[in-house]
């Protein structure tokens, strides 16, 4: 339901509704304008709002993004998403295919607004009181889930404790952490 709510809104000009799909594809943070690195330094940080041109690359279904993320940690994400792939080459082709212009028009605050005023309400969620960063957590279950699915079910505790670790790395890595 929300899926085909999403797409209906970003269809009809919505910015924030297509980075909402954008963050549910990917798990990406919404990302800001500008953050603090652990060292207090200022960098530039990058998420879905935000992200430029130049962090996406595209070829057919298989998406790049690579960027500086939260804390200034460089993050390359790689995606066989053929729907993700055409949404961003036509966003790209929006922005005049300027390496330097940001994809969405929108700041994460406006993301997060448009999702508590709009989505919640829209759908009858208000109760639940969804945020962008539950995207991100749903991405972290299937990731979770995915992982555990490849593996072979632990006999005793020091296999339990290694798989546990196993995808708790995949989910980290998976998520950029």
């Amino acid at each position: 339901v929300i899926s085909k709510w999403l797409k209906e809104e970003a269809d009809n000009g919505r910015p924030e509704a297509e980075v909402m799909r954008f963050m549910a594809w990917t798990s990406l943070r919404a990302g800001s304008q500008e953050s603090l690195s652990t060292t207090g330094v200022e960098v530039q940080s990058f998420g879905a709002s935000s992200l430029l041109q130049k962090h996406v690359q595209i070829n057919g279904s298989q998406v790049t993004l690579e960027f500086t993320s939260k804390a200034g940690v460089a993050a390359k994400f790689e995606y066989d998403n053929q729907e993700l792939a055409t949404m961003l080459y036509d966003r790209m082709k929006k922005g005049g295919f300027r390496p330097t212009q940001q994809l969405y028009q929108v700041t994460d605050d406006q993301v997060a607004r448009y999702m508590k005023l709009t989505m919640n309400k829209t759908l009858g969620l208000e109760e639940k009181n969804y945020s962008p960063k539950d995207f991100r957590t749903l991405g972290a279950r299937s990731m979770t889930l995915q992982a555990m699915g490849e593996m072979r079910p632990p006999q005793n505790r020091e296999e339990f404790d290694t798989a546990k670790r196993a995808v708790a790395l995949a989910v980290a890595r998976g998520l950029g952490n």
